[in-house]
C-alpha cells in the first residue's frame, strides 16, 4: 500500500491502480485504494476547504480526515468514505431516514465555532474576510446579482432579493461553517451516519442561511422531506425549526438566491441538458411565499 505522502507520485507514474473520477471543474480527483487524492485547479478555495475540514474534524464533526497535504503541486489525500451517496438512495424507503440523519450531521457541523464571517482568508490565518455578518451578506447579494447569466435565474434572484430585510440580518451572530452545497451528491451514508464532503463553496456566518439552503436542496420541493430534515437538525441541536417557514424570511429568500446561483453555475458550465424543473421549482417557491 502506497503511503499518503507518496500517492501523487504513484498516480503520475502509473505505479499504482487508481480510478479517475469524472473530470471536475474545481479539482482533479482520483480514487486510490482507501484514499481519495485531489489536485486543485483553484488553490485558494482548496486551501480554505482543507482548513475547514481539518477544523471541523478536530471539533468532532462527521467529515473525512485529511490524511496528507502536499505542495509542488498543491494536493491533498483524504480518507475514502466507503458508503453510499445519498443521491443513489432516492426512491428507496430508507431515503427519508437518511434525510433526517443529514439534518443531525448539519447540526454537528454548525456546532463548531469560527471567528468573523465570509471567506476564510489563507493570508490572514484563515480568519473570515468580514468583521460584520451583515456587511458580508450585502457584498454576497451584490456579487450574486452581478454575475448571473441566465435570464430566468436572474429574474428569480431579483424577486427573492426584494424579500431580504437587512434590518433583520444581525451584525454579529454566532459564526459557524456554512457548507452552501449541502445536497445529496455531497453526503455519504456510512454505517448509518451521514458524512459531509466538498467544502469548496463554504463560508463562515449565520447558520440559518445554510440551514435554509440545505433544506431546499434536500427537500427538493417535498414538505415531508423538509420536515424530516429539520426534525433531525432540531434533535441534534438546541434550535427548534419544525417547518421551513419557521426560518426568517430573509434567510429563506437568500436560500432561493443561492439555489439560483447554483443553477446558473450549472448552466454556464453545461452540466445539465434542461433547467426547466429547477427554474419552475424556485418560481413556485416564491409564489408560495417562500414556503415548501
Amino acid at each position: 500500500m502506497v503511503e499518503p505522502e507518496n500517492l501523487l507520485e504513484a498516480v503520475e507514474s502509473d505505479s499504482v491502480e487508481y480510478e479517475e473520477v469524472e473530470e471536475g471543474v474545481v479539482n482533479e480527483t482520483f480514487i486510490v485504494g482507501d484514499y481519495i487524492l485531489q489536485v486543485p485547479r483553484y488553490e485558494e478555495s482548496f486551501r480554505r476547504s482543507l482548513y475547514l475540514m481539518d477544523t471541523l474534524k478536530r471539533g468532532g464533526a462527521p467529515v473525512p480526515s485529511v490524511e496528507y497535504e502536499g505542495e509542488g503541486p498543491l494536493h491533498a489525500v483524504f480518507e475514502r468514505l466507503k458508503g453510499e451517496c445519498l443521491s443513489q438512495l432516492k426512491g428507496e424507503d430508507r431515503y427519508q431516514k437518511a434525510i433526517e440523519e443529514s439534518g443531525r450531521t448539519l447540526a454537528k457541523l454548525h456546532s463548531v465555532n469560527f471567528t468573523r464571517y465570509g471567506k476564510p482568508d489563507p493570508e490572514q490565518n484563515f480568519k473570515g474576510s468580514h468583521s460584520k455578518w451583515r456587511d458580508f451578506v450585502e457584498e454576497w447579494l451584490e456579487d450574486s446579482l452581478d454575475t448571473v447569466e441566465n435570464n430566468h435565474f436572474s429574474e428569480i434572484m431579483e424577486k427573492a432579493a426584494e424579500n431580504i430585510d437587512f434590518n433583520n440580518i444581525p451584525e454579529e451572530p454566532k459564526s459557524t461553517v456554512l457548507h452552501l452545497d449541502y445536497t445529496p451528491d455531497n453526503l455519504i451514508l456510512q454505517n448509518e451516519e451521514v458524512k459531509a464532503i466538498d467544502f469548496d463553496d463554504s463560508r463562515l456566518g449565520d447558520f440559518r442561511f445554510d440551514l435554509a439552503y440545505a433544506t431546499l436542496g434536500l427537500a427538493d420541493g417535498d414538505r415531508d422531506r423538509a420536515e424530516a430534515f429539520l426534525r433531525g437538525y432540531s434533535q441534534e441541536s438546541d434550535r427548534n425549526y419544525e417547518k421551513f417557514k419557521d426560518l426568517p424570511l430573509s434567510y429563506r429568500a437568500m436560500a432561493v438566491i443561492q439555489s439560483a446561483k447554483a443553477g446558473d453555475w450549472n448552466y454556464r458550465n453545461e452540466k445539465r441538458d434542461s433547467f426547466e424543473e429547477w427554474i419552475e421549482g424556485l418560481q413556485n417557491l416564491i409564489s408560495n411565499g417562500f414556503e415548501i
